[in-house]
C-alpha cells in the first residue's frame, strides 16, 4: 500500500480523496453525536428558534412554502405569515417531521447533512479555482475545523447552506466559463448561485469574484456565448432575488408590528459614534474573527499565509485577484451591515470562512516544507479538531441562553395554558423564544405592559399572561390579572378585563 510520510517522519497509509473526504464528514458526526439532541438554544437562539417555529409550523399547520408562519400572532385569525429568507431548510425540517413525529434531532440532523455537503462543496471550489490536491485537501481541513463551521454544522439557519450553494456553484460553472460551454454542470452551477442569494441575498455582492473569473476568461478568448452566458446567470440571480424581495416585502408590510419588528430586511446605518465602532470592531475582531472563525490552533498558519500574500504579492496573480476581490467584496458587505458584526454577529461573519481557509493552507504549507518548523506543525495539526470542539461546547453545555423551566418543564407551565388560546409573555428578550418552548401562540415583550396595553390584547382575545420573573415586571397590572400557576420562575395569570 502507498505510503505518506507526516513531518515527524510517522508513515500512514495514503488517502484517497474519497476516504480523505469521508474522515472528514465522520469526525462532524462524531463529534456532534452528543449534542443532537439539544433544542434550540446556545449561541443566537432567538434566530435559531425562528428557523425551528417555522419548521414545526410547516408540520403542523400545513403552511404553504412560500408562506411560513412564525408562533407571534396578534388578531384572531393572524396565521404568523412572515418571509425572512428562503425557506427550504425548514420546509425540509417540517416535512421530516411527517416521517418521524417531532423531535429536535430531525432539526438538528437536517442541518448535519447540510453541513457535510458543504465540506464536498468546499472541496469541489478548492479544485476547480486551481489549488493541487494537497492544498486543496488542506483547504478543506481548515474550512471544516473552524468553530464556526462546527457549531453551525448542527444549527438551523440558513448561513450555511448559502455558503456551500455559492461554493458549489463556482465550481460547477467555471468549468463552463473556461471553456464558453453551457452544458448541464454550468446550468447547474447557475441554480445554486441563484440559490445562495435566495438564502442570504448579501451572496449578490460576492458577484465580483465571480464577475472577474468571467473577465479572466472572455479575456484570453473572446466569445458572444460567454457573454451571453455571463448574463443569463446574472440576470437570473438578480431576478429571482427581485421577486423574493417583493414578496418579502408585501408580506413585512401586512403585518402587525409585533410580528415586522422581529424581522430585519434591510441593511443598517454605519455607526457615526466612535465609541460604538470601537465596540464593533472589538466584538467582530476579538471574539468573532480569532475566536470563532479561526480555529485558534491554526492561528500560526493564518498569519503566515497573510504575510506570504504580501510578501510575494500574490494579490497580482489570478488567484490573489479573486481573493482579492472575495476580500473587497466583505469589506463593501461590511460596511452595510457593520452594527451586525458586534453581539451575537458572527454568522453575519460568514463570507470569511473561504477566505480564512485559504490563507491558513498557505501558510500551512509554507511552514511544512521548512524541517525545522515540522515539529511545531504536527503539534498544531493535532490540536485543531480539539481546539474546534472546545470552543463551542460551553455553548451547548453552559451558555444556553434558555430559562430551565423551558428546557425542563415546559410542559407544566403549557398544561397551564388553555388550549389553542393566544399568550402574552412579559420577560422574553428573544421575543419568540417563550412561544416557541410553550407551543404557544401569542406576542411576548421583554418590558413590562401597561394596563391599556394588557386590555387592548385581553380585547383582542388574549386571555393568559406568562411571566418571566427575573425580567420585566407586572406588579402595574395586578387588577387585571388572576394567578392560575407557579412553575419556578415563571407565574402563569388569567387575565380579566379592567374596562379601560
Amino acid at each position: 500500500m502507498n505510503q505518506i510520510r507526516l513531518p515527524l517522519g510517522v508513515k500512514l497509509p495514503k488517502l484517497s480523496r474519497n476516504r480523505f473526504l469521508g474522515l472528514l464528514c465522520l469526525l462532524q458526526v462524531l463529534t456532534h453525536l452528543p449534542f443532537l439532541g439539544l433544542p434550540p438554544a446556545g449561541q443566537h437562539t432567538w434566530r435559531q428558534v425562528a428557523a425551528a417555529s417555522q419548521a414545526r409550523n410547516y408540520f403542523e399547520e400545513q403552511a404553504d412554502f412560500l408562506e411560513p408562519h412564525l408562533d407571534i400572532r396578534v388578531e384572531p385569525g393572524d396565521l404568523g405569515l412572515m418571509y425572512k429568507e428562503f425557506p427550504l431548510l425548514y420546509w425540509l425540517t417540517g416535512q421530516s417531521y411527517r416521517l418521524t413525529g417531532f423531535s429536535h434531532y430531525n432539526l438538528r440532523l437536517v442541518q448535519l447533512a447540510v453541513a457535510l455537503l458543504v465540506i464536498l462543496a468546499a472541496y469541489g471550489f478548492a479544485r476547480q479555482i486551481g489549488l493541487p490536491e494537497p492544498q486543496a485537501r488542506g483547504f478543506t481541513f481548515f474550512f471544516s475545523t473552524a468553530p464556526y463551521f462546527y457549531y453551525y454544522a448542527i444549527t438551523l439557519l440558513p448561513d450555511l447552506a448559502a455558503l456551500g450553494c455559492f461554493l458549489a456553484g463556482v465550481a460547477l460553472v467555471l468549468p463552463g466559463i473556461l471553456s464558453s460551454k453551457l452544458d448541464g454542470r454550468y446550468l447547474a452551477g447557475s441554480l445554486l448561485l441563484c440559490l445562495a442569494v435566495l438564502f442570504k441575498a448579501t451572496w449578490l455582492i460576492f458577484g465580483l469574484p465571480l464577475a472577474f473569473l468571467y473577465l479572466r476568461s472572455f479575456r484570453k478568448k473572446p466569445s458572444l456565448s460567454l457573454g451571453l452566458m455571463a448574463l443569463g446567470t446574472a440576470g437570473l440571480m438578480l431576478g429571482l432575488f427581485y421577486l423574493q424581495y417583493r414578496h418579502q416585502m408585501a408580506l413585512y408590510e401586512a403585518a402587525p408590528w409585533e410580528r415586522a419588528q422581529e424581522t430585519y430586511l434591510t441593511t443598517k446605518s454605519f455607526p457615526r459614534d466612535w465609541a460604538v465602532i470601537q465596540d464593533v470592531l472589538r466584538q467582530a475582531v476579538g471574539t468573532w474573527l480569532f475566536g470563532f472563525h479561526i480555529n485558534l490552533a491554526a492561528l500560526p498558519f493564518w498569519l503566515y499565509g497573510g504575510y506570504l500574500a504580501f510578501q510575494k504579492r500574490s494579490w497580482s496573480r489570478d488567484n490573489g485577484i479573486f481573493w482579492s476581490l472575495w476580500l473587497l467584496s466583505f469589506c463593501i458587505y461590511g460596511l452595510l451591515f457593520f452594527v451586525s458584526f458586534g453581539p451575537d454577529g458572527e454568522y453575519y461573519m460568514t463570507p470569511l470562512l473561504p477566505f480564512n481557509a485559504y490563507l491558513i493552507q498557505s501558510g500551512y504549507h509554507s511552514l511544512v516544507a521548512r524541517p525545522k518548523a515540522k515539529k511545531a506543525v504536527l503539534l498544531f495539526l493535532c490540536l485543531i479538531p480539539i481546539v474546534m470542539v472546545y470552543r463551542v461546547v460551553g455553548r451547548w453545555n453552559h451558555r444556553l441562553q434558555v430559562p430551565e423551566e423551558l428546557l425542563y418543564r415546559a410542559p407544566e407551565i403549557e398544561a397551564l395554558i388553555p388550549d389553542k388560546q393566544r399568550v402574552l409573555v412579559v420577560g422574553d428578550d428573544g421575543q419568540i423564544i417563550f412561544l416557541y418552548y410553550l407551543h404557544s401562540k401569542g406576542v411576548a415583550f421583554s418590558r413590562e405592559l401597561s394596563p391599556s396595553e394588557l386590555d387592548r390584547y385581553h380585547k383582542a382575545g388574549f386571555g393568559t399572561l406568562v411571566w418571566f420573573e427575573p425580567q420585566g415586571r407586572v406588579d402595574n397590572l395586578k387588577d387585571q390579572l388572576i394567578p392560575t400557576g407557579k412553575v419556578g420562575r415563571f407565574q402563569v395569570y388569567q387575565i380579566r378585563w379592567a374596562g379601560l
